[in-house]
């Protein structure tokens, strides 16, 4: 008898919008797991072996030791620079072009046969070992969520999240730092423009990819998620035919976050306790006046589309 298939909701859309903080709560539901930015394990867990999402290098947690003994054999096994060569060869953002040429499916399925059957054995240690039916993976990427659906045992869904460009540009321009492993390491920032285009890129090839399967794609912004969580954690739950009876809320917008293991991520990954989701929208009381018009002039056709003005 066939294995039922492994269901996985990947977060795709552009960074600084809540999809860590997103993952880690649905991660908290009975019967998920979330696996922070899945994409990057090869690197960031056999290259650089940086912190789980439980604090420990991840070589040393528990559970992905036993993923990777059970997937292939133990850490040593799987060549992380050649899947970090084919990851980059196809999933950069110069290659989203490629998405939407006929047959880009055959093509891309035929470039990556040993990384869609390495990532197919990780995917199924994941759900053995977690004991999970439902795997969060908040990768972000278009491309990254096009391969995903080229693997058979997995059912896939794709949460795309949004958030109103000039928080996430504003949220880029901030000097913001994270500690891990003793060390203080500085978050990339990013220009308003460069931002902008990117944001632009990255939610408009989401979309043009995935609006035509409504069955496997749901919107959701970011200040509707901080504002009311409860309700939209209810809309994806719904949409993915998963039941919402036991949710994480201890009060409307307060959830009880447990020690999680995903792999990277923004540092909320790493917070525990009682944790109060609340609507970051500094950027209209901060934001230079410059930055504002640079960001609303070039992403004004989606802002005007998601209802942001």
């Amino acid at each position: 008898m066939p294995k039922k298939k492994i269901k996985v909701l990947n977060i795709v859309g552009w960074g600084r919008s809540g999809s860590t903080v997103l993952g880690n709560v649905l991660g908290e539901i009975d019967g998920f797991f979330f696996g922070g930015e899945i994409r990057n394990v090869w690197n960031r867990v056999l290259i650089e072996n940086r912190q789980c999402g439980c604090t420990k290098p991840i070589k040393e947690c528990d559970f992905w030791s036993k993923v990777f003994d059970d997937a292939f054999g133990g850490f040593e096994v799987v060549d992380p620079k050649a899947m970090q060569v084919l990851l980059k060869s196809y999933t950069r953002t110069r290659h989203l072009p490629l998405l939407f040429l006929p047959n880009s499916k055959k093509y891309f399925k035929n470039k990556l046969n040993e990384y869609l059957a390495n990532l197919e054995k990780l995917f199924q240690s994941i759900s053995d070992i977690s004991g999970s039916r439902v795997i969060i993976d908040s990768s972000k990427s278009a491309s990254y969520s096009l391969m995903l659906s080229l693997i058979d045992n997995i059912d896939l869904h794709v949460i795309h999240l949004i958030r109103d460009s000039r928080g996430v540009a504003y949220s880029r321009l901030k000097t913001k730092f994270h500690q891990e492993d003793k060390q203080v390491i500085e978050m990339k920032k990013m220009s308003s423009f460069n931002n902008s285009i990117m944001w632009d890129v990255r939610n408009f090839a989401t979309e043009l990819l995935w609006h035509k399967f409504p069955e496997r794609y749901i919107r959701i912004k970011y200040e509707d998620f901080a504002s009311m969580p409860e309700e939209v954690l209810k809309t994806i739950l719904e949409a993915v035919g998963e039941e919402s009876k036991h949710l994480p809320f201890v009060s409307k917008n307060t959830v009880k976050l447990n020690a999680n293991h995903a792999v990277w991520g923004n540092p909320s990954r790493f917070q525990t306790g009682l944790v109060e989701l609340k609507l970051d929208e500094e950027w209209k009381r901060k934001m230079h006046m410059r930055d504002k018009i640079i960001a609303t002039m070039l992403t004004w056709p989606l802002l005007l589309k998601y209802g942001y003005c």
